[in-house]
């Protein structure tokens, strides 16, 4: 049991305390720092796990039924979707870019940090560019173009979460081994 709790710890210090920068560097503010570091990055992780399972639920259940519902309800059901599904969406796409800005500027700049926030900023851009574009396209009724647009855009959020999910596994599993 003692070895199992030895290799866990060594594990959580590897992943939260040591994974791209040196501990020697903030002296008394470690402990700070490190409880910080840690909040963000399994905060950040959590949102992108999560985010990649919605999304991928909303692109190949959600959306695709937007095509077998009542033409004369769609424009209700349009409604109630974006104003429920943003109550979920907006605070943790929010927290996901708050504690990718700060894992990015409080630790060693490097690749992966880059990539995953620049991850983070392509699908706000998708988001903002064409997905509320589609949304509130629909918001004035049923509109088949529009439904089809917004899976095949939706692709791209789906793909950039997916991703960024994979290379957090990659990389977490990285630094445990």
């Amino acid at each position: 049991m003692g070895n199992l709790f030895n290799y866990l710890q060594k594990s959580y210090e590897k992943i939260y305390l040591g994974i791209m920068f040196d501990l020697d560097e903030f002296h008394s503010n470690y402990k700070i720092f490190s409880c910080c570091l840690n909040f963000f990055l399994t905060t950040h992780v959590f949102t992108c796990f999560f985010m990649t399972g919605l999304i991928w639920l909303v692109q190949v259940v959600h959306y695709p039924t937007y095509k077998f519902i009542d033409k004369t309800q769609f424009q209700e059901y349009q409604i109630f979707h974006t104003t429920s599904i943003s109550w979920i969406v907006v605070p943790i796409m929010i927290i996901e870019i708050i504690s990718g800005v700060f894992l990015l500027f409080s630790m060693k700049i490097n690749f992966w940090n880059f990539l995953n926030l620049l991850g983070v900023f392509g699908i706000w851009l998708v988001t903002f560019l064409f997905s509320v574009n589609y949304h509130n396209q629909l918001h004035r009724g049923f509109d088949l173009n529009a439904i089809e647009n917004l899976i095949l855009t939706n692709w791209f959020r789906t793909i950039f979460w997916t991703l960024r999910s994979l290379g957090w596994i990659y990389f977490l599993n990285s630094k445990i081994h």
